[in-house]
C-alpha cells in the first residue's frame, strides 16, 4: 500500500495549516477528496463554462488590439487568463480583472522562487526532513515563504469575509452550484452576469463545521468503507481554496503554453484544428457539449502533455508495509517516484517517433478501437489520487485554444526556439512562449 508524499512533507502533525486534498494522507484525504469531487461535476462544469467563454474574450481582445501580428512572449498571457478564470470560479472575483489581478504576482513569485535556495532544494530531496525545511524557510523568511504567507492571509480573509456575509444574508437567496440544473449547456456568459454568482468558496463555507475533529492517519484503511463525515473545517476551507488557486493557475497556463508551442512549429495540426472549429463552432462560443466533439484539439492537448509532463514530480508515493514489486523489494516508509518523462518517451510504448509531436497518435486511443497501458500517460497522476480538477483543466483549455484559433493564426518568430527551455520543481514550464498571433481573417 502507497501514499501520496508530499513534497512539502509530513501534515499528519498540522492538522491546521493548509492541509487540502492534495497532501492530506488517510482519512482526512479520503474524506476532503469525497467532499471537493462534486464541485467537478458536469452540472457545475456547465454552469462554470460561460465564465471561462468571458475571460477568454476579455484576453482575446487585449491581443487583438495591442498585440496582434507582434513577436511575443505568450506566456504571461495564459498566466493572466487562467490567474483571471480561477479567481472568478473559485475566489469570489465577480468580474474579469485582467492585468490587475491581486493574486497573480503572489502566485507567480511562489512558482518562480520555489527552489532558489539550497534549503527548498533540500525538501525535495529529502521529504522527510521537509517540515525541518519549512520550518526554516519561514523562520528566515525565504521569497517562496512570504509569497506562500501572503496568498494564504489573502485567501484567508477573503473566506472569513464571505462568511461573516453570508451570516449577514438569507442563506435561501444565495444561489448555490449544487446538483439542480440550473445552467444549461447554452447558458451564454451575459446571461451568467445577469444573476447573482456564487463560487467555491460558497460551497465549501456550506460543508464547514468549526468542531470538526482531527482524524489519525492509519497505515491500513479501506477508502471504500470508510464513513466520510461531509463537514470541512475553517482552516480547510482556505486550504481547498489555497489549492486551487495554485493548482488551478500554473498548471493550466503551462499546458496552454506547451501546446501554443508545438502548434506553432506544426502549423498542419494548428490547420486541423481550426477546421473542427470551423466546422463545430464556427459562429458561436462552443457548448459543454460541443467541446467533446473535438477530437483532434483533445488528441493535440494530450501529445502536449505526453512530451512535456508539466506535473511529474507529483507522481510520488511512500512504500506504508514492506512489499515486493515485479521482483523489487520497497522497504516500508521508503518514498517512490515514477520517472514520467522515460515513460512519456519510450520507443517501446509510443514507437519510435516518440519524441515527435504526433496528435494522431491519440485518435485510435480517444475512439476507443486501441487500448493503452493505464500508467503509460501520467500527467495528471494515477489512481485514487488523479488530479481532482483534470476535467475542468481540459475544458479551460479547450475553450481558450479553441477562441484562439477561431481568430488568429499561431505562427513562430525568430526569437522561438528549436527546443524550449523549462526550469521549475513542482511544475516543470517554458522559460517564455516565443510565438505571434496573426488574424485569421
Amino acid at each position: 500500500m502507497f501514499f501520496l508524499t508530499p513534497l512539502l512533507g509530513d501534515v499528519d502533525d498540522h492538522s491546521n495549516f493548509v492541509v487540502n486534498v492534495f497532501n492530506a494522507r488517510g482519512n482526512r484525504w479520503k474524506r476532503l477528496r469525497t467532499l471537493a469531487n462534486p464541485s467537478f461535476n458536469v452540472v457545475n462544469l456547465r454552469q462554470i463554462l460561460p465564465t471561462i467563454h468571458d475571460s477568454v474574450n476579455e484576453i482575446l481582445k487585449y491581443l487583438e488590439e495591442n498585440e496582434e501580428g507582434k513577436a511575443i512572449n505568450a506566456y504571461p498571457y495564459f498566466q493572466e487568463f487562467t490567474i483571471d478564470v480561477i479567481s472568478r470560479i473559485a475566489l469570489g472575483q465577480d468580474s474579469s480583472a485582467l492585468f490587475k489581478n491581486e493574486y497573480l504576482e503572489v502566485v507567480r513569485d511562489f512558482f518562480e522562487k520555489r527552489v532558489e535556495t539550497a534549503v527548498e532544494l533540500s525538501a525535495l530531496i529529502f521529504p522527510f526532513l521537509a517540515p525541518i525545511f519549512r520550518k526554516i524557510a519561514f523562520s528566515f523568511k525565504l521569497s517562496s515563504a512570504k509569497s506562500f504567507t501572503k496568498a494564504y492571509e489573502i485567501l484567508n480573509k477573503a473566506v472569513r469575509d464571505r462568511k461573516k456575509f453570508r451570516e449577514s444574508q438569507n442563506k435561501e437567496n444565495l444561489e448555490f452550484f449544487d446538483d439542480s440544473p440550473t445552467a444549461s449547456s447554452t447558458t451564454t456568459a451575459t446571461e451568467l452576469s445577469t444573476r447573482k454568482r456564487i463560487d467555491f468558496i460558497d460551497l465549501f463555507l456550506d460543508l464547514e463545521n468549526q468542531n470538526i475533529q482531527e482524524e489519525k492517519t492509519t497505515q491500513h484503511f479501506d477508502k471504500t468503507k470508510i464513513k466520510v463525515e461531509k463537514k470541512l473545517s475553517t482552516y480547510e476551507v482556505v486550504a481547498m481554496c489555497f489549492v486551487f488557486l495554485f493548482a488551478g493557475y500554473d498548471t493550466t497556463a503551462t499546458s496552454i503554453g506547451y501546446l501554443v508551442y508545438l502548434l506553432a512549429k506544426n502549423p498542419e495540426a494548428q490547420k486541423k484544428i481550426q477546421e473542427e472549429i470551423d466546422s463545430i463552432c464556427p459562429n458561436h462560443e462552443p457548448t459543454y457539449d460541443d467541446l467533446q466533439k473535438f477530437k483532434y484539439l483533445e488528441a493535440a492537448i494530450k501529445e502536449s502533455l505526453r512530451l512535456y509532463p508539466l506535473a511529474a514530480r507529483a507522481a510520488s508515493r511512500q512504500c506504508m508495509e514492506t512489499t515486493i514489486v515485479n521482483g523489487i523489494k520497497i522497504e516500508k516508509d521508503v518514498f517512490v517516484t515514477a520517472d514520467v518523462f522515460t515513460i512519456h518517451y519510450s520507443k517501446e510504448i509510443w514507437g519510435e517517433d516518440s519524441h515527435e509531436f504526433k496528435p494522431e497518435r491519440w485518435l485510435t486511443i480517444i475512439d476507443g478501437e486501441r487500448r493503452q497501458h493505464p500508467m503509460a500517460w501520467l500527467p495528471f497522476g494515477a489512481g485514487p489520487r488523479i488530479c481532482l480538477g483534470m476535467r475542468l483543466a481540459y475544458m479551460e483549455e479547450k475553450a481558450f485554444m479553441i477562441g484562439i484559433l477561431k481568430k488568429f493564426d499561431i505562427q513562430t518568430t525568430s526569437s522561438t526556439p528549436e527546443h524550449l527551455k523549462l526550469y521549475g520543481a513542482l511544475v516543470v514550464a517554458p522559460e517564455s512562449v516565443n510565438v505571434k498571433f496573426v488574424g485569421r481573417f
